[in-house]
């Protein structure tokens, strides 16, 4: 319900509670709770009397109602399952992507602000703090095992495509599953699979980029080679922004 009373709130624009609650089919008394709601996860709204609700600010949260937000992919993010911490996206995205019988439809997108045991390319440990931006897409393709290279290779420049057109930076792909700027790793690629001996089932594709995250809240032993976009455009990103446009 407070998702839906988002595609009503305007920012420089009022909505009265009663038009809201006409157009949702609830009581006013429901719109209240439904904005306080809003509120506690980092919307600024304000109440004027006789005028109604007027949106201020949004949180830069990786918001399902955020990212969703204009977004126009046919498949891809289309269902979100957010979540403030987990140990790990692909972690989810596997248990997920084994019902599909359930109903977990292709591009479904799990996506976390801070992750607790992530993991990169052959199991190593990947630094998942609040500030990066931290998702997994389930993919059911009607490929061949083998095609799971071009599969990464294929995100990576979505994502290599997606910083530049969001920030103007300039990075690379290093084979087989960075992405650098400045010979520093800025985001990882794990793509992982169920598969028969000519047939995918599923694949998870986790990806991890290193957003607003200063550079001296990195480890020490990984801070040499580690860089954030913040710390490239010296200023925070828009995190939904970058992420709704990597995923078009």
């Amino acid at each position: 319900m407070a998702k839906d009373i988002l595609k009503y709130l305007r920012e420089k624009e009022y909505i009265s509670g009663e038009t809201l609650a006409r157009k949702l089919g609830i009581s006013r008394v429901a719109v209240w709770k439904q904005i306080q709601r809003l509120k506690d996860m980092g919307y600024k709204i304000i109440a004027e009397q006789n005028l109604g609700y007027c949106l201020v600010y949004r949180p830069d949260l990786l918001l399902p109602q955020e990212i969703q937000r204009g977004l126009s992919t046919k498949y891809i993010g289309k269902e979100i399952y957010y979540f403030p911490e987990l140990k790990s996206t692909n972690i989810i995205a596997k248990e997920k992507a084994l019902h599909r019988t359930e109903g977990i439809a292709e591009g479904t997108l799990i996506i976390t602000e801070k992750q607790s045991a992530g993991k990169g390319r052959l199991g190593r440990e990947w630094f998942s703090p609040v500030g990066g931006i931290w998702l997994s897409i389930i993919l059911y393709p009607q490929l061949p095992p083998s095609y799971i290279p071009r599969i990464t290779l294929m995100t990576a420049v979505a994502v290599v495509k997606a910083i530049r057109m969001c920030t103007q930076i300039k990075s690379q792909i290093k084979w087989p599953n960075d992405i650098l700027i400045n010979e520093k790793k800025v985001c990882g690629i794990l793509s992982e699979m169920s598969a028969e001996l000519d047939m995918i089932n599923w694949v998870v594709v986790g990806i991890g980029i290193n957003a607003n995250i200063d550079h001296w809240d990195f480890p020490e032993d990984i801070q040499e080679n580690t860089i954030s976009l913040k710390e490239v455009s010296e200023k925070e990103i828009l995190r939904g922004n970058l992420t709704q446009i990597f995923l078009q």
